[in-house]
């Protein structure tokens, strides 16, 4: 019996961290989606220039349009303007890339007064997000080096 509810206890901890990694790469798309759509033109063409070493050893090249991915390896720059939206998916995969090192064991749960609000941190321990107990997100942080 004391077997059965050690093995129920790290399956239910097992499944607590996947839940929360899966939680936590949702709200990563939300938040890169939204800085897609709120982001200054100077912070987008960075990501863009950033990104534009991206070939076919990386798996985010694969996730780009087919065109986009034959520009990246033909030309050393963007061909049209950086606010075309034919780059918004590098952009995007850009911002998700900011935000990958967010693990499951990186988030505390606080809860105040009737509710629960869940702190995601980044590899620096820093708090890259807050997320209220229904799963929105309540606000988002990004840090310079």
């Amino acid at each position: 019996m004391e077997q059965f509810a050690l093995m129920k206890k790290k399956c239910k901890e097992k499944w607590r961290k996947f839940y929360y990694l899966k939680l936590t790469q949702r709200y990563v798309k939300i938040i890169a989606a939204n800085e897609v759509v709120n982001i200054s033109k100077e912070d987008r063409e960075l990501l863009i220039y950033n990104s534009w070493g991206l070939d076919e050893t990386d798996k985010e090249f694969y996730l780009l349009p087919t065109d986009l991915r034959k520009e990246l390896l033909d030309f050393d720059e963007p061909q049209e303007n950086i606010m075309s939206s034919k780059y918004d998916k590098l952009v995007k995969i850009s911002c998700e890339s900011s935000y990958k090192q967010y693990t499951n064991e990186k988030i505390e749960a606080i809860q105040r007064n009737q509710s629960i609000h869940y702190y995601h941190r980044d590899e620096q321990l820093n708090t890259a997000f807050m997320t209220a107990q229904n799963g929105e997100i309540q606000n988002h942080f990004r840090y310079d080096a």
